[in-house]
């Protein structure tokens, strides 16, 4: 038992206005320059959380027409830029050969 005289519910004695609210976060629909934001976001975290340093990457997240999520068969992320350009999740250029890279695994914006 709790010596504090705090009950087991945090907020069970407050009003509901003080109440903490579940929040829903839906996905950016791919195609969006939210979806385009959200994936460099989630790109830096985690190099970041790998122990890696942040990616500078040269784009902007509306420069992004493409996706890709395989090349050559492997895992990964590429950015294909509206100018025909690809750069890796960490902002290093690729080759922008299109047959490189398979395209059922496109995100196209």
């Amino acid at each position: 038992m709790r010596s504090s005289g705090q009950t087991y519910w945090r907020y069970r004695n407050r009003p509901r206005s003080v109440r903490a609210r579940r929040v829903i976060v839906l996905s950016p629909e791919p195609g969006t320059l939210a979806h385009n934001r959200q994936i460099m976001k989630q790109v830096t975290e985690t190099a970041l959380a790998s122990g890696l340093p942040r990616p500078l990457i040269p784009f902007e997240a509306s420069d992004i027409a493409m996706i890709h999520t395989q090349r050559h068969g492997e895992p990964g992320i590429w950015f294909r830029l509206h100018d025909d350009r690809v750069f890796t999740g960490g902002g290093e250029p690729e080759s922008s050969d299109p047959d490189d890279y398979e395209l059922r695994n496109v995100a196209r914006h």
